[in-house]
């Protein structure tokens, strides 16, 4: 099963609303053999998420397209790992790039393409997530952290982003909290 995030632009959203919508969720998710973790709600923004395991996005969209709920999104979602967890839910890819005289200001706006960019490779069926970046100015190297289901997803985001790269490798990472 999957970890999947319903998100759902809803106008006038007030406590009534939201428990109504939390239970109807908790219900289009049953009859689709769909397990309802949580839902939350932001009256202020108007937005309701839905935190759901489930076999693929396909079936959640139809569990709420059968029961007539709203939703704009369904996207794959990670829950972070607990200290006592060794594994990673999807496997992390490490990039590397040389960036001879890129001005290091322009970092944020790289970084923001390789995490739209992930976003659209995912909705496309290939899961892939942008997690950071490091810059190394001494060397003028760069080394950006992905989850994803495959190298392959990890490279299509590069070239669709137009960022250059090396090598991509699989890797592990681990926290002061891991050992």
């Amino acid at each position: 099963m999957t970890l999947y995030l319903v998100e759902a632009y809803v106008p006038q959203l007030d406590e009534a609303r939201a428990r109504t919508l939390a239970g109807e969720a908790r219900s289009a998710a049953g009859a689709m053999a769909i397990r309802h973790l949580s839902s939350i709600f932001v009256p202020e923004d108007d937005l309701c998420f839905h935190l759901l395991e489930a076999g693929s996005a396909d079936s959640v969209r139809e569990a709420w397209r059968r029961a007539g709920l709203p939703f704009e999104r369904v996207v794959v979602a990670v829950r972070p790992r607990s200290n006592d967890e060794r594994s990673v839910l999807m496997p992390q890819f490490l990039v590397e790039r040389h960036l001879p005289g890129f001005p290091p200001e322009q970092l944020p706006a790289a970084a923001g393409a390789a995490k739209r960019k992930s976003i659209e490779v995912t909705g496309e069926g290939s899961d892939v997530r942008y997690i950071r970046s490091t810059w190394v100015p001494e060397g003028e190297r760069c080394y950006c952290l992905f989850e994803a289901s495959s190298s392959g997803a990890v490279a299509e985001v590069q070239k669709r982003a137009e960022l250059p790269f090396e090598h991509i490798y699989e890797a592990a990472f681990l926290t002061a909290e891991d050992v």
